[in-house]
């Protein structure tokens, strides 16, 4: 099971999003063509600050912005991944 951690440089404020047991991260810089396709296939207006994006095991999809800092988290409070 995995939860997205996510932390704003300018304000601290901190979120975690149970992701499931299975996720993907699309890498604007090193998948360009399949991040625009998953930007317009889940309605994301815009990509402006946006690095990557993380779909979960429902097929939801959360925008990570360049300005925060994002980490994969097991279920034991590890870090198993840091995305940025």
């Amino acid at each position: 099971m995995y939860t997205l951690r996510q932390i704003t440089k300018e304000n601290n404020c901190e979120s975690n999003t149970f992701l499931g047991n299975y996720y993907e991260f699309i890498s604007k810089e090193r998948s360009p063509e399949l991040f625009k396709e998953v930007l317009r296939v889940h309605g994301f207006i815009k990509d402006d600050g946006v690095h990557g994006i993380i779909k979960d095991s429902n097929g939801n999809a959360y925008s990570l912005y360049e300005d925060s800092n994002a980490f994969i988290m097991t279920e034991g409070g590890k870090t198993f991944a840091r995305l940025n």
